[in-house]
């Protein structure tokens, strides 16, 4: 549901004349023209990724994101989202690029560097009125904190969801009711060739008693074929009908004087269209629990947070597909299930990975060239968290996690499940609102799953810091 766009000559024509366009249309004079953005700059360093004596991973990122929306009048908008200089490994995301990727020494030992690229990240027009809105076109899409689907809004977001769809939002006191119709995969112009979302979120937002219950309904319908790059991450080996799944997500949050309670859930089923080799149809069947509940004492320094959840894990045993994952932007560890690490998929999430059961290295490319991209899926989850509030822009954090697996991660004989336990200490300082200092340090002791049962995988310590920057504007 990612995509992105690489600027050719047409994209820019076609974003000249909208604004040409809309510049003439308002009695000759030109709309207004107003910007947002982005620019975050990141260091990161880990000791191992194969969990042995190798696999050091050190890296600089430099993300530049320019979002303009021209101010057409009587509640319309057009808007737009550029990634300048997008990186080359995950064009479709927003990382940025890597610091010198790119760049090459000529015969004379002379720098040269070529001409980066932009992404178009959305794209589309939005109109609002007292109590309603409507969006078309290359729209973000967000539930609940983004744990599910996140529009990549908050300072360090690496990922986001955006699809082509017709979206509208309806506001009756505290009740928000958004349907939308999008259009997920056309494969030209011939009718049927077509996979499409629809989508229904009902909102009861009440600040008086703050108060946020959510439901999101989506469901998938796509022509047979659609799944093509589907058949390795569900463990398929033939196509036989179309797609037809859905999925559930449910929000709650209240805040009280002192605690605040915060829920998010999301329930996966319905028919893949794919068979396994003794032509067993392949369903989905995957669920997550994320709750966070808080405390801070009257006139307290101190907060405190306990975050529990489970992202479950698809049972090698059945023909069903029973694996559900997080949105990659929703870290519970700043190593585990943030970083790929270890010899084999231990949370079975298929990401860059081949993914099989046999215990194959990654693939295609090793994971110490990969970044933060591991999702949060096959295991429960405790992370208590204590927060010391040093003044207003000074703040100094304490996290320990435990994690099992859900279902076991390996076929090899003697698995174990149990994924270890990490302690991340940072300082994060707010230099406005707008600006972010993070400062982090985290040592990850990876339990015996990691090994592979009688694989018998180096399962060592591993230690990583970083700092991030990030100003929004």
């Amino acid at each position: 549901m990612k995509h992105g766009w690489v600027v050719s000559k047409w994209v820019i024509r076609f974003v000249s004349g909208l604004v040409f366009i809309v510049g003439i249309s308002r009695h000759g004079a030109l709309a207004r023209v107003e910007w947002e953005g982005q620019y975050r700059l990141e260091i990161m360093e880990l000791s191992s990724t194969d969990l042995g004596d190798g696999g050091a991973k050190s890296v600089v990122l430099s993300r530049l994101n320019l979002r303009p929306y021209v101010v057409i009048g009587d509640g319309a908008r057009a808007i737009f989202s550029f990634e300048v200089l997008p990186n080359q490994q995950y064009p479709n995301d927003q990382f940025g690029t890597i610091l010198g990727q790119g760049a090459y020494l000529d015969q004379h030992n002379r720098l040269d560097r070529p001409s980066g690229s932009l992404a178009v990240r959305e794209s589309y027009f939005r109109w609002e009125q007292e109590n309603a809105e409507f969006q078309f076109g290359r729209v973000p899409l967000q539930f609940g904190k983004g744990l599910y689907f996140s529009s990549g809004r908050d300072f360090f977001d690496h990922f986001s969801n955006q699809w082509d769809a017709l979206v509208a939002r309806i506001q009756v006191g505290h009740l928000i009711l958004q349907p939308g119709f999008g259009r997920l995969v056309q494969q030209g112009a011939e009718k049927g060739n077509a996979s499409h979302d629809m989508i229904l979120s009902v909102w009861y937002d009440n600040p008086d008693a703050r108060a946020v219950l959510g439901v999101l309904y989506q469901t998938r319908s796509g022509h047979k074929g659609y799944q093509n790059g589907q058949l390795i991450p569900y463990g398929a080996s033939a196509i036989e009908s179309g797609w037809n799944t859905n999925a559930t997500l449910l929000y709650f949050s209240r805040y009280w004087e002192e605690v605040y309670l915060e829920m998010e859930a999301g329930f996966e089923a319905g028919q893949t269209g794919l068979v396994t080799a003794g032509s067993e149809s392949i369903d989905l069947g995957g669920y997550g629990i994320n709750v966070d509940f808080g405390y801070q004492g009257p006139g307290s320094d101190w907060s405190y947070l306990l975050r529990a959840g489970i992202a479950s894990g698809d049972d090698p045993n059945t023909a069903r597909y029973e694996g559900f994952q997080w949105n990659r932007n929703f870290d519970v560890a700043f190593i585990l299930a943030n970083h790929p690490v270890g010899q084999y998929d231990v949370l079975r999430s298929g990401r860059r990975r081949n993914f099989n059961y046999n215990n194959t290295p990654p693939v295609p490319y090793p994971v110490v060239q990969a970044l933060d991209e591991e999702s949060v899926s096959n295991m429960f989850y405790l992370a208590p968290q204590i927060t010391k509030s040093i003044n207003r822009q000074w703040k100094w954090k304490h996290r320990l996690v435990w994690a099992q697996a859900h279902v076991t991660p390996s076929l090899q004989p003697n698995t174990s499940r149990d994924l270890g336990f990490e302690y991340d200490v940072g300082l994060e300082y707010w230099s406005s609102q707008r600006w972010l200092w993070l400062m982090e340090l985290g040592i990850f002791a990876p339990g015996s799953a990691f090994k592979g049962g009688d694989s018998n995988y180096p399962n060592q310590l591993v230690w990583g810091w970083q700092v991030k920057s990030s100003y929004q504007f």
